[in-house]
């Protein structure tokens, strides 16, 4: 199985220059001189890729989460430290989701 993205080679003006390619060859970004420009565009790309809209497990509510570890959204994360005295750093995409208020 290929990888989704990948730093190429790429001819521009006769020069040998680097860009980022999906998984079927096709150049999805600019092109860059040093091949070290390519590889931190790539980053982003493969974050992007991993990123699904998920529910969160302590509200249900959705959110865009980076992957299968994250899985609480930033609401929930935010109260959860705050209950343990902990400063928990937001890393979902997108909007924050208000808290939900216990049932009376």
């Amino acid at each position: 199985m290929k990888p989704p993205f990948r730093v190429v080679p790429v001819k521009v003006d006769g020069r040998t220059r680097h860009a980022v390619a999906d998984g079927e060859g096709r150049v999805v970004s600019a092109s860059y001189d040093h091949a070290a420009h390519a590889a931190q565009l790539l980053r982003g790309f493969e974050r992007r890729a991993r990123q699904a809209r998920r529910a969160c497990l302590c509200c249900g509510e959705g959110f865009k989460s980076e992957g299968a570890h994250h899985r609480l959204c930033d609401a929930c994360r935010r109260r959860g430290a705050a209950l343990h005295g902990v400063a928990v750093q937001a890393v979902s995409v997108g909007r924050a989701v208000p808290p939900r208020r216990a049932p009376t």
